[in-house]
């Protein structure tokens, strides 16, 4: 389900896509589908996925990432995902933030920086059922690519969900 602002005309400045939702709720597919919707759609336009896959070895098997979330590793992955985010910004590109983004102080932290790029920033809720989640880890194959069942289930209790109430957290498009 999108919560909407009022639609604005994307000519003056390209966004900073957040995506939100449960681990293995398809946020990595959308973001990969998204980019390449907007490659066909509007070529020229420089499109940017910032993901935890930067920060890992390209041969490292998916467990890898379950490290990434340990409350000791968690501050620095953020800090990393925060600065790639901020290289990328700018009023000619679009960044896709390809993480979790389970915290409203995250969520705001993006924001804020794409405000201060003068570029606008949106929020896509992946809004699965948490069982549904745990179906999908359960049916990747192989079995390497399944993440662990602490990860899995560790965001689940502290998700802050998007809300219409937090400016941050509202669909929007331009200034």
């Amino acid at each position: 389900k999108l919560h909407r602002a009022p639609a604005r005309p994307l000519s003056v400045a390209m966004p900073l896509v957040m995506r939100c939702g449960y681990p293995c709720a398809g946020k990595s597919t959308l973001a990969h589908h998204l980019a390449a919707h907007l490659q066909q759609h509007r070529p020229g336009t420089p499109v940017h996925i910032v993901s935890e896959d930067a920060l890992l070895p390209a041969d490292a098997p998916h467990p890898a990432k379950d490290a990434l979330y340990t409350p000791a590793q968690e501050k620095k992955t953020r800090a990393a995902l925060l600065a790639a985010a901020e290289r990328h910004l700018s009023r000619d590109a679009v960044v896709i933030v390809d993480w979790l983004c389970y915290m409203k102080s995250f969520r705001y932290q993006l924001h804020c920086q794409a405000r201060a790029a003068h570029t606008a920033s949106l929020l896509l809720h992946c809004q699965t059922r948490p069982q549904t989640c745990h179906r999908w880890n359960r049916a990747r194959t192989p079995p390497a690519n399944r993440r662990g069942v602490s990860s899995s289930t560790s965001a689940v209790p502290s998700w802050a969900s998007a809300s219409q109430m937090r400016r941050e957290d509202v669909l929007s498009v331009g200034q």
